[in-house]
């Protein structure tokens, strides 16, 4: 296809997505770069390429990627979803108040969102407003069938708003509907707090959760614990961790500086 149409920025998009899977991250952007060259309002390529910057650690590169896709397609709702997660992990907590009212909009029924702004609020040092947000949705966390990781996500919020009660219940019932062997697991263990059967586990974690990995709060917990080091270490993203971990004080650094 390439040969056919090198100046078609469509044929780009395939071996792109290829190289990612692969963890090829350099190819992948040179692909996505040649694409953009010949299709520069290409929302879809911007994503992609904020994807990338994603798994190398540059959070400053994925958020700029991803605000000129959402930018370009301000009604998608994976866009505008990546703006919310990336400014999240960013801890932009008044920017995340705003953009989840943006997705919102766009996406009126994700419970996601609540987890972003009760996040936002915890982080704003408001805990009521984050309390409120939380409990409003654990009926439904609790009825879910497919819990995802943001379900574990809740259950430490719940725990810094000072809800260790609904934490609890929430982290038993989650314990039980998660498969044995399940990386969630390892997630929902650092959640509540149990640090010394979280840290063994952490082992089930596979490589596309990277974004939680690099920038979650959840795993602050146990940043420098040196059984967590030692795992790091080991892990096919361990150079892309010092980067994003790098990457991230500076950007809070820049962010200090300037309000």
């Amino acid at each position: 296809a390439v040969a056919l149409g090198p100046d078609l920025a469509q044929v780009y998009e395939a071996p792109a997505a290829l190289a990612f899977s692969e963890r090829k991250w350099d190819e992948a952007e040179r692909l996505i770069r040649k694409s953009l060259s010949l299709a520069p309002n290409d929302a879809v390529a911007y994503n992609r390429l904020g994807d990338v910057m994603i798994e190398r650690g540059r959070l400053d590169l994925a958020l700029e990627n991803y605000q000129r896709a959402a930018q370009l397609d301000p009604l998608s709702p994976y866009m505008v979803r990546d703006v919310v997660r990336v400014l999240y992990r960013a801890r932009r907590f008044q920017e995340v108040i705003d953009a989840v009212a943006r997705y919102e909009a766009v996406v009126p029924d994700d419970v996601r969102r609540h987890v972003w702004r009760a996040g936002a609020w915890v982080g704003l040092g408001k805990k009521d407003e984050a309390a409120r947000e939380l409990k409003a949705i654990l009926p439904g966390l609790l009825a879910d069938q497919n819990p995802l990781t943001y379900s574990s996500e809740a259950v430490f919020l719940l725990r810094q708003t000072g809800c260790q009660t609904e934490a609890e219940t929430l982290a038993d019932d989650l314990a039980r509907r998660f498969p044995a062997g399940s990386y969630l697991r390892p997630i929902l263990l650092l959640a509540r707090g149990d640090i010394d059967h979280g840290l063994p586990a952490l082992k089930t974690l596979p490589p596309s959760v990277t974004d939680n990995l690099f920038w979650d709060e959840l795993f602050d917990t146990v940043r420098d614990d040196p059984r967590f080091l030692d795992w790091v270490a080991t892990q096919p993203c361990a150079a892309e961790y010092k980067v994003a971990r790098e990457n991230l004080a500076q950007m809070l650094r820049q962010q200090k500086a300037g309000s």
